[in-house]
Parts: C-alpha cells; structure tokens; sequence
C-alpha cells in the first residue's frame, strides 16, 4: 500500500484546531508532516489551538535539506509556506 504524504502548513493546522476539528483532520490522513519553520510559526503565535496541534503525535516535523532553495521562491511567501513547498518536493508529496 502506497501511503501518501500530506505536507502542511500553519494556516491548515490552525484552522483546523480553532474549529475544534483535529479529529476531523486526522481521520483525513494518518501522518502529517510539517517544516520547522511551519513548527515554530505555530508555537510561537500561541493564538487558540496552539496547544492541540502541538499535543497531536501523528504530526510530524522534519527539516528541509537544500536551504538555498529558499532564495528562489517568491519573496511573498513566508518562511513557513517555502519550506513546505521545498519539503513536498524533497519528499515527493
């Protein structure tokens, strides 16, 4: 069986988890992988939620490899947006 990886962002997380609804999310895809920049976004916004995504074990972070990859995305992304852009290629997701 072919598991697919679902690569995110902050944005998807924290609606999710303001909505109450991570269960929902969960039933959605097993594992979740986010970049550390989307990690950090999260815990350092401590906006409602904050807690319940980072209590979820099935989501895991991981760290992009090729860091000069983030010159060459739009500057108009932020930070965590370019690093799940590059981890969804790294990864094939």
């Amino acid at each position: 069986m072919n598991e697919e990886i679902v690569i995110a962002d902050s944005s998807i997380l924290i609606c999710f988890a303001n909505a109450k609804q991570m269960n929902l999310l969960k039933e959605l895809t097993e594992k979740i992988i986010i970049p550390q920049a989307v990690y950090q976004e999260i815990e350092a916004k401590g906006k409602p939620g904050t807690d319940e995504i980072l209590r979820c074990d099935w989501i895991e972070t991981k760290s992009i490899k090729t860091k000069e990859a983030l010159k060459k995305l739009p500057q108009r992304l932020g930070k965590g947006e370019k690093e799940a852009i590059i981890l969804a290629k790294e990864l094939n997701g």
